[in-house]
């Protein structure tokens, strides 16, 4: 599975956007954020909420051809509402999705994997140094003298 099948899995799967570069019908180089709607096979497409990075306009496409789709990366952080129907179809019927997702259960056990080792890692740094002369009865009140 390439990197950018990996990455359309994961975005429809995890509810993320895409950043994506893409070469539009006239050969020009396009950059997007899309957040996945719906994936059609029969035409390899998908339908998308995008916002174009050149142009700064928000938009829904309803077709952006995957095989047109140059580089991608998973925008981490960011929120797409998740299409159960596309989910479940894909599961239920992994025949129909097998050019794009064709080790879809390896991927699943590395994306499980990865996030273990990112939250088995200690979230903050803890420093901390003494200092001379300093105790716990120099923090309570006294009565002047």
């Amino acid at each position: 599975m390439n990197s950018i099948y990996r990455d359309i899995f994961r975005a429809v799967h995890e509810g993320k956007w895409l950043s994506i570069e893409y070469r539009n019908r006239n050969g020009q180089t396009t950059k997007y954020w899309i957040g996945i709607r719906d994936l059609n096979m029969k035409s390899r497409s998908l339908r998308v909420d995008g916002l174009h990075l050149m142009k700064y306009v928000t938009d829904s496409y309803d077709r952006i051809y995957i095989d047109s789709i140059l580089s991608s990366s998973v925008i981490e952080g960011s929120y797409c509402p998740v299409n159960a129907d596309l989910v479940k179809d894909i599961n239920l019927n992994p025949h129909k999705y097998k050019t794009l997702f064709d080790h879809t259960v390896n991927l699943k056990i590395l994306n499980y994997l990865e996030m273990c080792n990112r939250m088995d890692t200690v979230p903050y740094h803890s420093n901390f140094k003494l200092i001379r002369m300093l105790d716990r009865e120099s923090f309570h009140d006294k009565p002047p003298a």
